[in-house]
């Protein structure tokens, strides 16, 4: 399964005030809880064996190396989800946008991943946890973060969409301006705040 997504990230704002205006404009809280994610580097002609991952595989075979995120996600009535997943980067007018490539719940696949790091190509990984508050409205989804590891980061809010359009109207729903929209990854972002 692959999706489309457009997303911008609105920093350093108000956990309180953000969480309010997404409740005056009807959008429906789907995820509150804690969201551990695992990146690993490697080969993508080795990393991306699984056959969900197949089309990831085609989009980078001509690439020296790609990630594969494994994700779980609490929340906050103890409820476990873990799921693996990709993304390519792909090219659109000139802007990026971000296909998300083969989400697998599959828990051999992931355990046997992680075990055999050499087989699979994989030579580096990262974490990443943080707090998190997923909403949504009509096709718009909304993720409230709030990153505690490798370093804290203050509350940020992310909008995402299938297409540029419906993305910048989900930021009007909420009063924010196009100026304030930042197109950064969430790796980039710690790297960022590292450096500070």
């Amino acid at each position: 399964m692959s999706k489309l997504e457009i997303e911008r990230k609105v920093l350093d704002l108000s956990r309180r005030g953000i969480e309010k205006r997404l409740e005056i404009i009807g959008a429906k809280k789907l995820f509150e809880g804690v969201v551990q994610s695992y990146y690993y580097y490697g080969d993508p002609k080795k990393l991306f064996y699984h056959k969900d991952f197949k089309e990831a595989r085609i989009a980078t075979e001509d690439k020296n190396e790609h990630w594969i995120r494994f994700r779980l996600m609490k929340d906050i009535n103890g409820k476990i989800t873990e799921y693996a997943e990709t993304k390519i980067k792909k090219f659109v007018n000139g802007q990026i946008e971000k296909e998300e490539i083969g989400s697998i719940y599959n828990r051999e696949f992931i355990k046997e991943l992680k075990i055999n790091y050499v087989k699979y190509g994989i030579y580096a990984k990262s974490r990443v946890i943080k707090k998190r508050e997923k909403y949504k409205i009509n096709s718009i989804e909304y993720y409230v973060d709030e990153i505690r590891c490798p370093i804290i980061l203050n509350p940020y809010l992310e909008i995402e969409a299938t297409n540029h359009k419906n993305m910048y109207h989900g930021a009007y729903l909420l009063g924010v301006m196009e100026k304030d929209l930042i197109d950064i990854s969430e790796k980039k972002l710690i790297e960022l705040n590292r450096e500070a």
